[in-house]
């Protein structure tokens, strides 16, 4: 009777023991999946290129930082841009060409900073930043329509929030 009562308990114990370890398991696994995703949407993110009317656009980064407009303070976002003219031609470009819309759809109000704009020379390229007040969360979707030519766009999705 002991043999038995003894066994019993052990296979429970056992029983118990592997249940807990297949929950640590899933919530590692499903910690390691959010992980990877977080770093695709990045990657993906980072390495994003568009043409529009012989301007490379390349999102190098999108980053929340904070705002002072009138003794204010305000979340913004900041998204850093790789401009390149690809053209015999020089090539304006302005950051009032650009629009970024939060996960709901919201359009976000640009902010006035030290934004991009200027033209860039044949071949030439350039650094430079895009402000605009946070409101809502990521992933973003950004349009850049070339205001000489308002029928040429470029859009990227699914952009993530970032630091």
């Amino acid at each position: 009777m002991k043999k038995i009562i003894l066994s019993a308990l052990c296979v429970g114990v056992l029983a118990l023991v592997g249940c807990n370890n297949t929950e640590a398991n899933k919530s590692e696994e499903t910690k390691k999946t959010q992980e990877t995703k977080k770093i695709n949407q990045e990657e993906k993110f980072i390495e994003q290129t568009k043409n529009i009317s012989g301007l490379n656009i390349t999102i190098k980064g999108l980053e929340k930082v904070e705002g002072n407009q009138n003794g204010k303070e305000q979340k913004i976002i900041k998204i850093s841009a790789n401009l390149k003219n690809t053209t015999a031609d020089p090539l304006g470009y302005d950051s009032l060409g650009m629009e970024i819309f939060n996960k709901d759809g919201k359009k976000l109000e640009w902010y006035p900073s030290t934004n991009f704009g200027g033209t860039l020379d044949p071949q030439e390229d350039t650094n430079g930043d895009s402000f605009y007040v946070s409101e809502g969360e990521g992933p973003y979707k950004i349009i850049y329509t070339d205001l000489d030519k308002p029928e040429n766009k470029a859009t990227w999705t699914n952009l993530p929030d970032s630091k």
